[in-house]
This record gives C-alpha cells, sequence and structure tokens, in this order.
C-alpha cells in the first residue's frame, strides 16, 4: 500500500484585516509530476493540499504549455469560490495522472477542473474531495525538526 508523508510548514504574514489575528499561514505541499500526451513525465512543481478546495485545479494555460491532456470539447462556466472571493471562470472536467516525488513509481488519476482563470505560475490545488477518494488522509500535529507543525500522511485505501 504506497504511503507518504510530507510536512505541514507555515509563514508569518501580517493579516491585511487590522482585526485578524490569524499571523501563521499553514501549508503543505508535495512535489509531483503528470504524464503528457505522450506519456512523459513532466515536473509540475509543488503541489498545495488545500483542505478548503473540493476539487483539484489546474492552469488550463499550464497544462496546455506542459501538454497536459485535457477534454476541451465541453467548457463549463463556472463561479468558483476562492480564497480571494467569488470568481467566474471557464472550466474543463478532467483528469490528471501524477506521480507524487515523496511515492516514485506509483500513478494516482485525481479527478481535475483546469481552470481558465488559474494563472499558469500558480501551484496545482489538491482538492480534498479527490485526495479521500484515492487516499486515507491523516494530519498528525506532532512536532519534529523539519515539520515543527507536523506532518501530513497519504497512504492509499486497502
Amino acid at each position: 500500500m504506497p504511503t507518504f508523508s510530507i510536512p505541514v510548514t507555515y509563514q508569518i504574514r501580517v493579516p491585511r484585516n487590522p482585526y485578524s489575528r490569524i499571523r501563521r499561514h499553514l501549508t503543505a505541499d508535495v512535489a509531483a509530476s503528470a504524464f503528457d500526451t505522450s506519456g512523459r513525465l513532466r515536473q509540475l512543481g509543488r503541489c498545495i493540499l488545500d483542505t478548503g478546495c473540493s476539487t483539484t485545479v489546474m492552469s488550463a494555460t499550464g497544462a496546455r504549455l506542459l501538454d497536459i491532456p485535457f477534454p476541451t470539447d465541453d467548457p463549463q462556466e463556472l463561479t468558483l469560490n476562492t480564497a480571494n472571493g467569488a470568481v467566474r471562470s471557464t472550466v474543463y472536467d478532467g483528469e490528471l495522472k501524477l506521480q507524487f516525488d515523496a511515492c516514485p513509481g506509483h500513478t494516482f488519476r485525481l479527478f481535475c477542473l483546469f481552470s481558465e482563470n488559474h494563472m499558469p505560475a500558480a501551484p496545482i490545488l489538491l482538492g480534498l474531495h479527490d485526495l479521500i477518494e484515492v487516499f486515507r488522509v491523516t494530519f498528525d500535529g506532532t512536532r519534529s525538526p523539519g515539520s515543527e507543525l507536523g506532518r501530513v500522511t497519504f497512504a492509499t485505501h486497502p
């Protein structure tokens, strides 16, 4: 059963809202590659685990630049609720075939919305709905060197 673990990291940010008390910004990200139309692995860089995102999202422009296949015959106009508010976007419903650097040799299929409004250089957002269909995701707040706020473990379902 393929399993891998990534640290939860944080940055201290000054909030835009002077009444906000949240200053620590938590992140759990993992490097991944996706298969292109020729079957070669293309490095995607960091993918961010976004527990507030229900579906995995990738830039449609970024996918085109990397030759990542996705269906373009049935675009949908959706309002996506993002951390920056509601954004109207053209999206294509498809899937990504990924290999995570932390789990070499194993390929995972995640459903994905390829968004025309997602910036090409923006990291892929790994949505919770897709992940829990493929993985059992466990958050462990035990502190250790290199993971001061704990770790997130991904284990495939038996």
